[in-house]
């Protein structure tokens, strides 16, 4: 499974990366720190999944989240957000931008172990309409 962590903090990359790896040490990641590169990035890589930072500088995640799904080749792929801060609404707006799950940036490791392990074993996601 290959993972792409679109985020201007590495730490968090790094974090997410790690859980990752605890949960199936087959799991590829790999990062993209700007928006504006993404589709470049995408270009000759295809993940399983996507998550994207929320509150990116200049372009934020749901903005890239649109942009993705506006794209043929980006419409079906699994895109998670996540952030330390996501009101209700802001996970709504997500969801019906087609976000494949949201997720919560917690400090206990241990729930957001317990949250990427359900995503990527496809045990939780937002039902599309």
């Amino acid at each position: 499974m290959k993972v792409l962590f679109v985020d201007d903090d590495p730490d968090d990359s790094e974090i997410f990366s790690e859980i990752l790896k605890d949960i199936d040490a087959t799991i590829q990641t790999f990062t993209c720190s700007k928006q504006s590169q993404l589709t470049e990035f995408l270009t000759d890589f295809c993940p399983d999944y996507i998550f994207i930072d929320y509150r990116m500088p200049i372009v934020d995640g749901k903005e890239t989240l649109t942009r993705l799904r506006e794209h043929p080749c980006f419409a079906a792929m699994k895109i998670v957000m996540y952030s330390t801060s996501m009101s209700d609404w802001d996970q709504q707006a997500c969801k019906r931008l087609g976000a494949y799950h949201c997720v919560q940036k917690v400090g206990d490791l241990s729930v957001m172990r317990e949250q990427l392990s359900s995503i990527v074993k496809g045990e939780t996601h937002y039902q599309r309409s």
